[in-house]
């Protein structure tokens, strides 16, 4: 039986702890655990798996709305990061050079992500380490877990970027899908504009709205085809309720007013006083 090595790092460190008991002092000397021991004593294995549950729960932040199972990737192979560093792990011991490797994650895992760039190279880095620790050679294995840790920063920076840049494509997305839900009834605004339209022209928008709100909605009502998307009713309901009501459809209508082009056309084509026309002058 061998002796254990010889640690220098003290275990632990003592303070005397005085409190106050009936009016005196008394105290005790406390033992207390010493943090740089504690540290030295984790292995390499520790860190490989902090690592690579860093990585995972990094990869999961970023990942697209589609519902994806913990740690498994968006690329349609249905491969876990777990399975991509056994994977890796043994290219590398077929005699894959590490270069090749990390160029095919790239393409394969991150090729969604354009702002991940560094996540390849972290990955790397873990599989060579965790390779050389396999072998022995954990003293060549350090200096791998060293540059893996000076990219820690730069991969927190990259996966909220990609999240955030995610977030803003969800969000267009939806705005497009609601913009398609509701077009049709740009349009029938649109044609009424024409047919409805006043001798003397409309005057402002306010007023044009609420005098074809009703009228919006009944055509929405008439259509088989829009009405079974979703219920419009003439009349308000609350903000949460399933039907739309006029409120909603005033929004509507008053929104493609200000900003969009045909509808804007449709207004001052049949407008009282349509836009870039001159007053006339009084005489």
């Amino acid at each position: 039986m061998t002796d254990k090595p010889f640690h220098p790092l003290p275990s632990a460190y003592h303070e005397f702890e005085r409190f106050d008991h009936e009016d005196s002092y008394i105290g005790e000397v406390m033992e207390i655990p010493d943090y740089y021991h504690a540290l030295s004593k984790e292995t390499l294995t520790d860190h490989l798996e902090i690592f690579k549950s860093e990585v995972i729960e990094l990869y999961k932040s970023f990942q697209h709305k589609t519902g994806t199972l913990s740690g498994t990737p968006n690329n349609g192979k249905g491969k876990t990061l777990y399975e991509l560093f056994q994977i890796l792990t043994d290219q590398l011991s077929s005699g894959v050079p590490a270069t090749e490797c990390m160029d095919t994650i790239g393409m394969e895992f991150f090729e969604d992500y354009p702002l991940t760039k560094s996540f390849p190279h972290a990955i790397m880095l873990l599989v060579c380490a965790d390779l050389l620790k396999k072998h022995g050679l954990e003293y060549k294995a350090w200096p791998l877990l060293l540059e893996f840790k000076s990219l820690e920063q730069k991969l927190f920076e990259e996966a909220l970027a990609q999240a955030s840049e995610n977030l803003s494509l969800i969000k267009k997305e939806a705005g497009s899908t609601s913009q398609a839900r509701y077009v049709h009834l740009k349009y029938f605004f649109i044609e009424l504009l024409s047919q409805k339209a006043p001798d003397e022209g409309w005057g402002t928008h306010g007023d044009t709205v609420r005098k074809l709100t009703s009228d919006v909605i009944k055509l929405h009502q008439q259509s088989p085809q829009h009405a079974s998307k979703f219920r419009l009713v003439d009349k308000e309901i609350e903000e949460d309720s399933a039907n739309k009501g006029r409120g909603f459809v005033e929004t509507k209508l008053i929104n493609w007013l200000k900003k969009d082009k045909e509808v804007r056309e449709a207004f001052y084509a049949n407008s009282s006083r349509p836009p870039n026309r001159p007053r006339q002058s009084q005489s």
